[in-house]
């Protein structure tokens, strides 16, 4: 199963261009900005023209790093704390302490509510006052995986099942609505590597093996398995009309085995790849900006732009100490 995370509905290369008279200010409303976790620093990049802004240092002993709607604040996990970070300056503001160790962190689109996640619960967090509103437990489950959707409360959690004796089960998913805290059906899942939501809400999206296996989350009926040319999938984004995925490979073979494959979803059918320059690195997370023209890939050593009007893939931006993860300003 994937590492903890909570996803929103994821080595010796060159130095990438950094102009010093380039500040990392917030982007203005309708201009998206993505951030790469490239630590020990995020590397803001402006989507439209793929410009790298100043890189933000992040606290020694980062995790988790969310961006808040508002394009203001980072929020960074590090130890049992959160540290806000300005976007505009890179400071760092007075932290607070949550309960776990460096977990996976999200912001709610009001840009004041957070998540964590802790075992078996999810810490609700008041991010202006620095507190914990309220947990969401889910009984029995050690919680890996929060799938946030784009509209409404209702999200599902990803985990294992906790036996006796302390042992664990197979995966499961659940749907749960954060704003009350009720619980849906319980659904054993297949093994997995990465996961999305649709952006209403209604399907997770798991990658087993070379599978796209879609979950009713209100059902919890598994679906028919989408295949797809790849002999693994590393990472999964959705467009938000939520007709097409988008999914990355695994440990490509050779220099022109780096793919990233649409998926329409209602046909349940892979369409045609497109290569990128990803060898000899995974391709582990990908984003789509707020236009749906462009998805941004992560292979490690860079941060590879494609325009899915044209397919035409763009120059790599070089990531010097690798890329971990890309986080798309809502």
């Amino acid at each position: 199963m994937a590492s903890a995370a909570i996803v929103l509905a994821g080595c010796g290369s060159a130095s990438s261009p950094r102009p010093a008279d380039q500040p990392s200010h917030p982007s203005p409303p309708g201009r998206s900005t993505i951030y790469v976790v490239d630590r020990p620093t995020l590397i803001p990049i402006e989507a439209a023209q793929h410009k790298t802004g100043r890189p933000i240092v992040l606290p020694a002993g980062s995790a988790g790093v969310a961006i808040a709607p508002d394009r203001r604040t980072a929020y960074v996990t590090a130890g049992a704390l959160v540290i806000p970070v300005d976007l505009a300056t890179g400071a760092q503001r007075k932290p607070f302490a949550v309960p776990g160790i460096s977990s996976p962190i999200a912001v709610g689109r009001d840009s004041r509510t957070g998540y964590l996640l802790h075992g078996s619960d999810i810490a609700v967090l008041n991010l202006r006052r620095g507190t914990i509103e309220r947990s969401i437990v889910v009984p029995g489950i050690a919680i890996d995986s929060l799938l946030l959707p784009a509209k409404g409360q209702a999200g599902c959690v990803i985990g294992t099942t906790i036996t006796t004796g302390f042992g664990t089960g197979p995966p499961v998913l659940e749907r749960v609505d954060l704003a009350t805290g009720r619980k849906g059906k319980r659904v054993t899942i297949p093994a997995f590597f990465a996961s999305a939501l649709a952006p209403d809400g209604r399907t997770a999206y798991l990658a087993s093996g070379n599978l796209l296996v879609p979950v009713d989350v209100g059902t919890g009926k598994v679906g028919q398995a989408i295949k797809t040319p790849m002999r693994g999938i590393g990472a999964i984004a959705i467009a938000t009309n939520g007709r097409t995925a988008y999914v990355g490979n695994l440990k490509p073979q050779g220099p022109h085995s780096g793919l990233i494959v649409p998926v329409d979803l209602a046909a349940g059918k892979a369409l045609a790849a497109i290569h990128v320059p990803s060898y000899p690195y995974s391709i582990t997370d990908i984003v789509i900006a707020q236009d749906q023209r462009t998805a941004f890939a992560a292979a490690y050593s860079a941060v590879i732009p494609i325009n899915l009007s044209t397919r035409k893939v763009e120059p790599p931006i070089h990531m010097p100490d690798g890329a971990h993860a890309i986080i798309l300003a809502p």
